[in-house]
């Protein structure tokens, strides 16, 4: 075999086993993270239970849902009739392009009648969200807090049938 010149190959492998040491920085170091922006939490698949309309807790033993579907629509129970609207979202800017209801009379306290009235109002107002994992607040143009819902959990399974095929 004969014997070549290595001479520039080894002066290119130098060269750029330099180069790369450079950029990795001293060994030991952990280079910080490059910050990214944290993405809003999807609505999509979420459902919500009232708790306050302009800071006035929902009355007692009444129930008042919220839940997002695919296609940006909404739907829920608002303590007697039900509801639906689509919804146009920009950030945390929401507009709910026309909110669609039941109007049946039922059987029930007055207040929980009223509260539904005061509930379709607020949500005409609706302009703006706030949402976390916990809780889901919607702001009117004026960025005051005019609905906040809690995260409705799934229901609890008993024990004795977790885990339990039929």
């Amino acid at each position: 075999m004969k014997n070549r010149d290595l001479g520039p190959t080894m002066v290119i492998a130098t060269v750029l086993v330099v180069v790369l040491s450079a950029c990795l920085g001293p060994v030991g170091t952990v280079q910080p993270p490059i910050p990214t922006a944290i993405p809003l939490l999807e609505l999509e698949g979420t459902e919500w239970l009232l708790s306050s309309i302009y800071g006035t807790e929902v009355e007692a033993g009444s129930s008042v849902t919220l839940g997002f579907f695919p296609q940006d629509y909404l739907e829920g129970e608002a303590g007697c009739n039900s509801y639906g609207s689509d919804y146009v979202r920009d950030g945390n800017s929401l507009d709910l392009v026309k909110v669609h209801q039941t109007s049946f009379e039922c059987d029930v306290p007055g207040s929980v009648m009223e509260q539904e009235r005061d509930y379709f109002k607020a949500l005409e107002a609706v302009a703006a969200y706030r949402v976390t994992a916990e809780g889901l607040v919607f702001e009117d143009a004026a960025g005051r807090e005019i609905l906040v819902y809690d995260r409705k959990l799934p229901p609890a399974v008993d024990p004795l049938l977790a885990n339990s095929t039929w």
